[in-house]
């Protein structure tokens, strides 16, 4: 991948991350429970756990190795959240997954044990109460498990440019928000550097992505055509309801860090 931006020199750099995101070490997922409450996903102290965590373990990170598991799940519509496993979601075995597979894997992690991981997603996505979407996620999340859920997609779409204009502070829309994103991101705060690459390709060549209406449809949902009209609703599946509640969590993860500094 050609470093078009500081996002891809971020994963040149060998003074952070956690062990756990190459070798399935559970040290970052056992500090992150541990300092998760019912109020907050992840504490203050989160980011000095890790760094001093790291300083005694000295761990050798494969940057190239980080990159091309976020972009391939990234560009598969899966982004980097704060809650999700981190062995999971970095599973270097990820690679060998086709898209379809690897919504296979996602839908799995999201519905197995009676649906314990969507329920986590759902408590996080409307733990704001004051969060003008709340509506209309509770109302998606009870129309999973209905043959209505697809009512759900173009909301939930609204929902993920809102909450990106709220992120950037933004009046703009489409892909105008993703030149200001992209000249956001921190690098200093390599986690969040993270978290913002996964988003950044997921939105920018994946969801917002121009694709002509006389073309072929892609097999990941695209946002000009659910809201102009030109797709076609029965080929919307469940898949792409978990994929957006799971973006929209990635955004509201964004927020948190970037609140934290």
């Amino acid at each position: 991948m050609k470093e078009k931006s500081g996002i891809i020199n971020t994963f040149q750099t060998k003074d952070i991350i956690q062990k756990s995101l190459l070798e399935g070490s559970k040290s970052f997922q056992d500090i992150r429970n541990g300092l998760r409450t019912s109020n907050n996903l992840i504490k203050d102290s989160f980011e000095k756990a890790i760094v001093e965590l790291m300083e005694k373990l000295k761990v050798f990170v494969d940057y190239e190795k980080i990159e091309k598991v976020i972009s391939h799940n990234s560009l598969n519509g899966w982004t980097l959240t704060g809650d999700i496993s981190a062995e999971f979601y970095f599973n270097e075995d990820n690679l060998l997954l086709s898209s379809l597979d690897l919504d296979a894997l996602f839908k799995s992690y999201y519905e197995n044990d009676g649906y314990r991981e969507l329920e986590n997603l759902k408590k996080y996505l409307l733990k704001d109460e004051f969060s003008k979407w709340n509506h209309l996620l509770t109302i998606s999340f009870d129309l999973y498990h209905t043959e209505k859920y697809r009512i759900s997609i173009p909301a939930l779409i609204a929902i993920v440019e809102g909450e990106m204009s709220e992120l950037m502070n933004s009046h703009k829309f489409g892909k105008y928000l993703f030149n200001d994103f992209e000249k956001q991101i921190d690098e200093k705060d390599k986690f969040l550097a993270f978290a913002s690459y996964s988003m950044y390709i997921f939105l920018k060549d994946v969801l917002f992505k121009k694709h002509k209406f006389e073309a072929e449809r892609k097999e990941i949902i695209n946002r000009n055509w659910v809201l102009h009209g030109r797709d076609e609703p029965k080929q919307w599946t469940k898949i792409d309801l978990l994929r957006l509640w799971n973006t929209i969590a990635s955004i509201r993860f964004l927020k948190e860090m970037k609140s934290n500094h």
